[in-house]
C-alpha cells in the first residue's frame, strides 16, 4: 500500500477552525513509521486538471481570494488565507497521484488529506475548495476507465460528488451519511437514485441520529451483479462516537469492517484498484485511531 506523505498537501488546513490537516499528518506518520504503507510524494500535475470538474470562473475567483488572503470562499464555513489556491491544488494533485499509483501498482493508495467532497463545480462549501474526489473520477473517465464506484462513509453527504455525477451512468455512488434533516449539507435523500440514463446508479444510505453501525448489507446489495474497474472511497471519520460536529456513534470496529469489505471487493472485482481519501473527522484522537486501525486491517 502507498500513502501520500507531502507537506505541500498537508498545508491545506485552517487555523482556529474545525478542519485541520493534523489528523492526516499524524495518521500518515504512524502508518509509515510502522511499515504498513510506503510513502510517496504528490506529482505536479498542471493547474488545468481543476477544469476536469470546476468552472474556470470559479477557479479564477479562488485565485483572487488566495491573493487577498481574507474573507471567505463560500458563505462562511471556508475561510480564505494567503496561498489557499495552491494548497487546495496540491490536495487534488495528491489524489491524482494516488490514482496513478494504484493504476501502476495494482494496490491501495491513500490521500488522508483528500476527500473534499462538498465543493461544487462553481462554489466552495463545507471546508472544501476544490473537489479532489470529483476531479479524480473525471480523470479516470477521461482515461476510459469505467464504470467507477465511489463509496462515501463520511457523516456528511458528499453532495459535490453526488450531484456532480447525478446523471452519469458510468459513475456509481453509494453514500452513507447522517439524516439530512439533522446535519449539513441537508441533502442526500433515499429517493435520489440518479437521473435519466443514470437512474439506479446512485444510492443514499441515511443513518438516523445516534446510529452505532454502518450496514454493510446495503453495500453488498448495491453492488450485486455489477462490475467496476476502479473504486474510490471517502473514509471520513466524523461518524464515530464522540465527534463534535455530528450525531452518529459508529464504533471503530464497524468503521473498519466497511473499509475492509470495500477493499475485498476491489481485489475481487478490479485487480485491487482502490484509492482511499480521508475526508472529515473533527476529533483528532478519533480520526487518527480510525484511519490507522482501518488501514492496518487491510494488510492483514
Amino acid at each position: 500500500m502507498y500513502i501520500i506523505q507531502d507537506e505541500r498537501v498537508f498545508r491545506y488546513s485552517f487555523r482556529n477552525h474545525p478542519f485541520s490537516s493534523e489528523k492526516a499528518r499524524k495518521a500518515t506518520q504512524i502508518l509509515v513509521s510502522e511499515g504498513i504503507v510506503k510513502p510517496i510524494r504528490a506529482m505536479e500535475y498542471p493547474e488545468d486538471i481543476l477544469y476536469l470538474f470546476h468552472d474556470r470562473n470559479y477557479v479564477e475567483f479562488v485565485k483572487e481570494k488566495s491573493k487577498e488572503g481574507r474573507g471567505y470562499i463560500d458563505y462562511g464555513d471556508t475561510p480564505a488565507y494567503p496561498g489557499i489556491h495552491e494548497d487546495a491544488l496540491w490536495v487534488v494533485r495528491a489524489t491524482l497521484t494516488a490514482i496513478d499509483s494504484t493504476l501502476e501498482n495494482g494496490d491501495v493508495s491513500i490521500n488522508l488529506n483528500g476527500g473534499l467532497h462538498h465543493a461544487g463545480r462553481d462554489h466552495a462549501s463545507g471546508f472544501c475548495v476544490y473537489n479532489d474526489a470529483a476531479i479524480g473520477i473525471r480523470y479516470l473517465l477521461e482515461k476510459g476507465i469505467k464504470p467507477v464506484l465511489y463509496v462515501d462513509i463520511d457523516a456528511h453527504h458528499g453532495d459535490g460528488v453526488f450531484y456532480g455525477f447525478i446523471d452519469n451512468r458510468d459513475v456509481y455512488i453509494i453514500d452513507y451519511h447522517e439524516d439530512p434533516r439533522t446535519l449539513f449539507p441537508g441533502t442526500g435523500y433515499e429517493y435520489e437514485t440518479g437521473e435519466g440514463e443514470a437512474k439506479g446508479t446512485k444510492r443514499n444510505v441515511v443513518r438516523e441520529m445516534f446510529s452505532m453501525e454502518i450496514d454493510r448489507g446495503e453495500f453488498d446489495q448495491f453492488i450485486a451483479g455489477k462490475n467496476f474497474r476502479f473504486i474510490l472511497m471517502q473514509i471520513g471519520a466524523d461518524g464515530l462516537a464522540g465527534d463534535p460536529l455530528t450525531h452518529l456513534r459508529y464504533s471503530i470496529d464497524s468503521y473498519r469492517k466497511i473499509i475492509k469489505r470495500v477493499h475485498t471487493i476491489s481485489r475481487d472485482m478490479c485487480e485491487g484498484r482502490l484509492v482511499l481519501l480521508g475526508g472529515g473527522g473533527y476529533s483528532l484522537q478519533n480520526a487518527v485511531e480510525a484511519y490507522t486501525s482501518a488501514i492496518k486491517g487491510l494488510s492483514q
